[in-house]
């Protein structure tokens, strides 16, 4: 039996990161990380700091802890305002896409059984009797 000899392959480098690539996603992801600070998360905090205070938005607010969630939870109207934006959005939601659906397939006028398959692939033209010469 003969031995065919090979050449040693040389050891596998490891691609070190380019650096340079993450600096420029950091430097571009920048802008809008800090104007989603400033809009979003500075006005969150600042929201949960006054609703642990019982602030009236003029003169000295007192740190009351959770208080203010335990009177909120314990009042009826709360729940009920809170079933209403439920059903509210149980019904909107189906409602509105329904109807966003629906209209195109109600309108269409070339093909009005194709319309809402998409199988129409005939372009809307006006009917032969309204052109003019």
């Amino acid at each position: 039996m003969s031995a065919v000899a090979t050449a040693p392959r040389p050891p596998v480098r490891r691609r070190a990161p380019d650096v340079r690539r993450w600096v420029t996603s950091y430097v571009m992801l920048a802008p809008a990380l800090v104007l989603f600070g400033v809009f979003v998360l500075y006005p969150l905090v600042g929201a949960v700091r006054i609703s642990l205070t019982n602030s009236s938005g003029i003169g000295q607010a007192t740190f009351v802890g959770l208080g203010n969630y335990r009177t909120l939870l314990s009042d009826d109207v709360f729940w009920k305002a809170a079933l209403n934006t439920v059903l509210l959005a149980v019904v909107s939601v189906p409602v509105s896409v329904g109807s966003a659906s629906g209209w195109p397939c109600c309108c269409a006028t070339a093909c009005p059984a194709a319309a809402c398959s998409g199988r129409c692939s005939s372009p809307r033209t006006s009917s032969p009797a309204s052109s003019s010469p």
